[in-house]
Formats: structure tokens, sequence, C-alpha cells
């Protein structure tokens, strides 16, 4: 063949080979790339569809070293060889999240829950995603030995690597379980990986490769119009084509509401989906793509208006707990459970019971992955407290999660400690003047210099303060600060507006007893502003 199409050609491409690629570095991406961005819940949402053996979209490849344009390695892989095979112009996201499921890379393991399942049955792609969940490395790596791997019934991703992997991996559990249990469990996960798990090791992409000695200005064509145009139809534009009658349109139903609603606007921009799955969990208790697209064109019509006005009120409450903007909601799903109750229920009524809800799910990355189930389990837990009364329900998280969770590695968890701050009227530790209200917009810095590392990046390390103030911190830390005589009379009530103790115990404590008593004094406030215990703080075994 000859012409520009000899230069592109389109095959199937080995998962496997191209994670060894990352691996080894030969595998890159173009150094203009955005950073990787997905959360632990997508992750899950991928590996469950490659686990189906469903398709997961195709990739764009570049064969070679590119001869315009600089390169670098994927996210938590080795650095980039100079010998480059391939360049991922198009499946960044998705090749990082396998990489780091599948290659034991990055600040979380993900682990599949194989117990009280039928395997290997054929199980649906959110039936998986709902078995699939994150614990934070450092307690992986304290706490959970092959023994209580086998006692919860988890395998871990990375044990998927390859089958020679997962064998290895299984006779090490095997040996760890009593004599009496081994043959089945060896049964079991044997079972396991024939019907379910050994998917992985042969998924191929579909890959359209194209040649680096393809002229710039074609891949640059390429490349952009893979990634801003071709906007793909969401859920929302095909019920917009379902739901049109004569008289009425949804998609301009939608953009009078962004319009009359600033706050719709602000929290949603141009997708309405979140209104109709409000819809789809009053109408059928279920808020996934199924339910929505099994919703009626009429009842779409008919239930628009009180779904927008349950959702006006979830976000009149989100807003009250501190959630002033849309990057300090720990989950856009928790807006659906608020949304459903709204439908029928005042929640301003029922506000203590509500916002105790809101910390415990938002702390215990409760809506990390299986959202969608989340958020009907809650809808009816919340909805049954709330009229019938008794025990509130209280998650469960470990200290060690939130002492150690930084902005990067845990979200959710970052997201809450900024709207608590906003939530408690956090107070500039020098000046007294309250941040995140009219003017005073808040800048963050840390309570540690730069030069220590993670600690300075520690969610429990972060604390807001005026423009002047973060001019006189300039990186060293707020501690390093405060050593100053003049300022030790003055700022003891401001730092407690932010769960820090007095000026005297903030210099004299070690880092990493700051932070435990910073978490405990953050906690002590939200009990005692609700009355309500809003989360179990479980000790890691070596510390209880």
């Amino acid at each position: 063949m000859s012409g520009p199409l000899s230069d592109i050609t389109a095959r199937p491409i080995s998962l496997s080979s191209l994670l060894d690629g990352i691996d080894i570095g030969t595998v890159v991406l173009p150094d203009f790339q955005r950073d990787f961005d997905w959360n632990t819940g997508e992750v899950a949402s991928l590996v469950a569809t490659l686990l189906c053996g469903w398709p997961a979209g195709s990739l764009l490849l570049m064969r070679g070293s590119p001869r315009f344009f600089a390169t670098r390695q994927f996210e938590y892989a080795p650095k980039a060889s100079e010998a480059v095979d391939t360049v991922v112009l198009d499946g960044q996201q998705r090749l990082t999240s396998l990489y780091l499921a599948l290659r034991n890379r990055g600040p979380v393991v993900y682990v599949l829950n194989y117990a009280d399942y039928d395997w290997p049955s054929t199980p649906s792609a959110e039936r998986i995603e709902e078995r699939i969940t994150t614990i934070e490395r450092t307690i992986w790596d304290r706490e959970y030995s092959l023994s209580r791997q086998a006692k919860e019934q988890i395998v871990p991703f990375y044990a998927l690597s390859s089958a020679p992997d997962f064998f290895e991996w299984r006779d090490g559990v095997v040996e760890a379980v009593p004599t009496s249990a081994r043959f089945a469990l060896s049964d079991q996960l044997g079972r396991l990986y024939r019907g379910l798990l050994g998917t992985i090791n042969h998924y191929d992409f579909p890959g359209v490769i194209i040649d680096s000695d393809l002229p710039s200005e074609a891949v640059a064509r390429i490349f952009e119009r893979i990634n801003r145009s071709g906007r793909r139809l969401n859920t929302f534009d095909l019920l917009v084509a379902r739901a049109y009658a004569a008289d009425w349109n949804l998609r301009s139903e939608f953009d009078e509401v962004r319009r009359e609603h600033g706050v719709i606007e602000r929290f949603f921009g141009d997708d309405g989906l979140p209104i109709l799955q409000v819809i789809a969990l009053h109408d059928r208790g279920d808020v996934r793509q199924p339910a929505l697209l099994d919703l009626s064109p009429t009842r779409v019509r008919e239930d628009w208006s009180p779904a927008v006005a349950a959702m006006l009120e979830a976000l009149a409450a989100i807003r009250s707990f501190g959630v002033d903007r849309p990057d300090w909601l720990p989950y856009k799903a928790q807006l659906l459970t608020l949304g459903g109750l709204a439908w029928d229920l005042d929640l301003s009524l029922h506000r203590k019971d509500i916002e105790a809800w809101f910390w415990g799910s938002s702390l215990s990355g409760a809506y990390d992955v299986g959202s969608s189930t989340k958020v009907v389990s809650d809808e009816r837990l919340l909805r049954r407290h709330i009229l019938n009364g008794g025990e509130p329900e209280v998650p469960t998280v470990a200290e060690a999660a939130l002492r150690e969770a930084t902005r990067r590695r845990s979200p959710a968890i970052w997201r809450t400690f900024m709207a608590a701050l906003t939530r408690f009227e956090a107070a500039d530790p020098l000046t007294g003047e309250l941040l995140d209200h009219g003017e005073s917009e808040g800048v963050l810095v840390s309570l540690f210099p730069k030069s220590s590392g993670d600690l300075a990046q520690r969610v429990l390390a972060t604390v807001k303060v005026s423009r002047s103030t973060a001019l006189l911190v300039r990186g060293r830390g707020l501690v390093d600060l405060l050593s100053g005589q003049a300022f030790r009379s003055s700022v003891d009530s401001h730092l407690q507006s932010q769960f820090l103790p007095p000026v005297e115990d903030l210099l004299t404590t070690s880092s990493e007893e700051l932070l435990a008593a910073r978490l405990e004094m953050f906690l002590l406030q939200l009990r005692a502003t609700l009355q309500h215990p809003v989360l179990r703080v479980q000790r890691s075994v070596d510390e209880s």
C-alpha cells in the first residue's frame, strides 16, 4: 500500500504488552498530556468492564519516538526509556488506571471481595464493581498478610499481572490457612480465575497505530479531533431525544433552570443528568443508566419540576454544610441521596441527622466505589431513620486513612476538610479574620515546611490563612511562623477555629501527634455540634 494510509494501521493490542511497556518505560505519553485525574470509582468501573470482557474503547498510538514533541512516563511508572517504542496519544486515563490496579503502583491497592458470591457465574459489570474496593497502601503493607487476605476473601488485583503471578499468589494464600481448608480454597480460587479473573490476562484493546514519520500537521489534526471535538452522546442527550414533544424540550427546560438558578449552573454546568437521576431514584429506586433509559417520556416531563425543586433543596443543604464550591463536594453522588430525600421531606427539619450522614459518608470513603448502589441504600436508611427513629448508621474508618491522607491520594477527604473549615468558620490564625466569607478568600498553607515532604502534603496539615499571612509563611510552615514570641499571646482562639491546639502545644508537640490531635479536635467538634457520633475511628492493630 502507498500513500498516507500506509502510515496508519488498525489491529488488536494486548493489554499485558502495553502494561509491560509502561513498566520498563518504552510505552510513554506526550509531555503535553494532562495529568491522570480519574478517581478510584472510575478505575473500579473500568476494571469491572474488562473482567466482563466488554469493549472499553479504542486506543490511538504512535509507533516509535516522535520527532516534534517530548515524551514522559506514565504516573507512578519508572522513568521513560531512551528507546521509546510506543506513544499513547489517546488512552492515558484508561491505561494509567489499569497500570495502578494491576501492577501494584500508586497510593492504594485495588482488591476484589469474592465472599458470598456465586462465582464463576456470569455477573454484571455493576455487581463486579460493587465488589471492588481500595485499601490505603500504608495500611495494606502494614496489616494485610496472606492469612488476612484469605480470611477476608479478597484478591489484590496486582495478583492478576499474569497467570503465573496469580497462581503464585494463590499458592501463598492457600498455605496461610489451616490444612483442612486448603483444598476448598485452592479450588475456589482456581474456578474464580478461570471463570472471571483470567479475562484480564488475555484482554486486547482495539488500536489505531500511526507512524512517527507521519507529518506533524497530520498528527496534530488527529490528536485535536480526538481530544477537543466529537463530543459523545451521553445519557442526558439520549433522554433529551426520547422525552421530546412538540411543546416540551428537556434541553430547553434544563437551560432555563440554569439561567434561573445560578447554583445549578455552578455545580452542574451543562450536565442535567443528576436531576434525571433523582427522578429515577424516586420512580424506580435506582440511579443507574438502565433505570434512566427506562423512564417514559411522560414520566420525565411530569417529574421534571419536582426533581428540580428537590435538587435545589439538596444543594441548599450541602452548602449549609460548608460546601460552597463544587470542588469542595466530597462526592457528587451524595447530592442524589439528598435529592431523593428532599422529594417529599423537608431537609431543614432533619438537619442534624442529615449533616451527620454527610460528614460520616464523606470521611469514611463510603462513595468511593459502588456509588450508585450506595445512593439507593443510604436514601432508604436515612428515610427509615428519620421517619421511624432508632439508632443511626455510624460508618467506620481507619485512623491511618484520615491521618495519612493527602490531597492527591485522598481527594474526597481533602474536599471534606475544606468544607469543614468553612462550615465551622475558620479564622486567620494571626488576625482572626473570617475566611471564605465575603471578600476574604482563604489561602491554603501547611503547618509544616515544604522540606518535610509527605507531612506538608497531609490533609490534616492544611490551614487556611489570609493572603497577608500566606506571604509571611512563604512555604516555611505555619508552626515555624508561630514560633516567634510576638504571636504567642493572641492566636489560641483563632487556632481553635481550625481544630488546632493552643500555640504552646502546637510548638511542643511532634508532627504526627499534632495531626492526631487535630483529627480528634475535628471529630469532637462535629460530635458536639450535631450531638451524633458521626464516625467511628478504628486504630491500627499495632497502635491499639
